[in-house]
């Protein structure tokens, strides 16, 4: 999927593996809306770069994470509708 793999050698190309070390970073931050979660498709954006995961949380309530593959400083998503018990926060930045 990511198509990397060593030269004949057994070597790996070094900016395959700045590629991977990035990956890693990013995962790391990122992991709890990637792994054990699954693709969220009840909404429909019409930006393409907005994508939605979902899992259900340690305390037992749904937890939706939202990725955007493309920086923006400001967005609106269609969907969810909040509700007064919405939580709201940025993955790696601290509270």
């Amino acid at each position: 999927l990511i198509n990397v793999g060593p030269s004949p050698d057994g070597t790996i190309n070094p900016i395959m593996v700045d590629r991977l070390l990035e990956m890693g970073k990013w995962l790391s931050v990122n992991s709890e809306g990637v792994y054990s979660t699954r693709s969220w498709a009840n909404c429909s954006e019409e930006d393409e770069t907005i994508m939605y995961t979902r899992s259900v949380g340690l305390e037992g309530g749904d937890v939706l994470y939202v990725f955007l593959t493309k920086w923006k400083n400001e967005i609106t998503l269609s969907c969810p509708e909040p509700t007064a018990s919405t939580r709201v926060r940025m993955l790696g930045v601290k509270e």
